[in-house]
């Protein structure tokens, strides 16, 4: 996350304040130990129904990879 992040700094930056840059590894750990998983799963579930209301149903092969 913090390399795709780095590489889209000035995307990110447009979206938030980066007062210190992107936050490292550790940082990233940190935050999602902390973020209730319930809470995670809504957003993506409403992400990805959003993306199909916008699409239509997805075709054979779509998927969405969280690492």
């Amino acid at each position: 996350m913090g390399r795709f992040a780095r590489a889209n700094l000035v995307w990110f930056k447009g979206l938030l304040t980066l007062e210190h840059g992107i936050p490292s590894h550790d940082t990233l750990l940190r935050v999602l130990a902390v973020v209730a998983t319930a809470l995670i799963e809504d957003v993506l579930r409403a992400w990805v129904g959003s993306l199909r209301a916008l699409g239509g149903e997805p075709t054979t092969g779509w998927h969405l990879a969280i690492d």
